[in-house]
């Protein structure tokens, strides 16, 4: 029988620096996608700030996104130009 113990050895290594590279990887992606969460909060924190402060100084407050209105596409059945 072939003495083959070190290609073993070899493929358990390869399969080590394989998986531990991996694990990097995923705790990488994890910490970015956490601060990029953390500036999406801190972003609409600001713009809530900003729509608050145009509010108070008497300027008509832009509509938030899903407000009431619908939004109406040209030359759909619901806009005026068709």
């Amino acid at each position: 029988m072939p003495d083959n113990i070190e290609y073993m050895y070899m493929g358990y290594a390869a399969m080590a620096i394989i998986m531990l590279a991996m694990i990097g990887w995923i705790y990488w992606r994890y910490r970015l996608a956490a601060h990029e969460e953390q500036l999406v909060d801190q972003f609409e924190a600001e713009e809530r700030a900003e729509r608050a402060a145009a509010g108070r100084a008497g300027a008509r407050p832009v509509p938030e996104a899903g407000a009431d209105a619908p939004a109406v596409v040209a030359n759909s059945p619901l806009s005026e130009e068709s």
